[in-house]
């Protein structure tokens, strides 16, 4: 982010590039073979090649619920697009493709630059799922609240803490914990407040679209009633 006092780099996706217990390129990839086996998993191998890189890359940390960064059920087009990860037709409003394309997916390395391409091809051709088999059933996310429990879960992990986490904690910010989100409130003062002065005046989430106005709403309404870690 923006901030006039300092910058929170809030994030496409968060969470795309948290990758929780994902230190190894091996932890990241899946064969088609291994990914049509698995009970409730589309059959990956005459899937679309933008989906299929997904897959090989990204779905062995956030393949099934809850999956790393709470980012799940990446091979599986209509969550994705539900969860508003792919905007099909529009790579450039995509948060799962910004974070790929910003070399901040797979967390080991960026893909190759042709790789990169495949997807951006595949979303703007309309993000089709093709293969076949039975798709998983995505768990809609908690309903927004003021409280810091739905804040982080609705808007911090998957918008924020791809760029800001231990390890990977931009312009000195972290924002996977809430001892760490609650140094960058000012209680009961939502104007002083670098996170929210950063989201309520569009500077963030930084590349992608701002957030809707009842995300903004929420944080507002917790700050003004203290920022309990509730």
């Amino acid at each position: 982010m923006r901030l006039k006092i300092r910058t929170i780099d809030v994030l496409t996706m968060a969470v795309l590039s948290s990758a929780i217990g994902c230190s190894q390129k091996g932890d990241l990839k899946y064969s088609p073979e291994q990914s049509s086996s698995r009970s409730g998993e589309p059959d990956m191998s005459a899937a679309p090649a933008g989906l299929q890189l997904i897959n090989t890359n990204c779905n062995g940390c956030h393949g099934t619920a809850p999956g790393s960064g709470n980012v799940y059920d990446v091979t599986n087009v209509s969550h994705l697009v539900s969860t508003g990860l792919i905007v099909p037709g529009s790579p450039d409003t995509s948060p799962l493709f910004n974070t790929i394309a910003a070399g901040n997916m797979p967390p080991t390395g960026s893909l190759a630059a042709a790789d990169i391409e495949t997807i951006r091809q595949w979303i703007i051709d309309g993000a089709q799922q093709g293969g076949g088999g039975p798709l998983p059933t995505p768990t809609p996310p908690p309903p927004l609240a003021p409280s810091y429990q739905s804040i982080a879960a609705n808007i911090l992990v998957p918008k924020c803490v791809s760029c800001h986490r231990a390890g990977r904690s931009q312009g000195g910010v972290r924002l996977d914990n809430y001892d760490d989100v609650r140094r960058e409130v000012r209680v009961n003062n939502p104007a002083s407040s670098p996170l929210y002065e950063s989201i309520e005046s569009g500077a963030m989430p930084e590349g992608g679209p701002v957030l809707p106005a009842n995300e903004v709403a929420a944080v507002l309404q917790w700050i003004q009633n203290g920022a309990l870690n509730n």
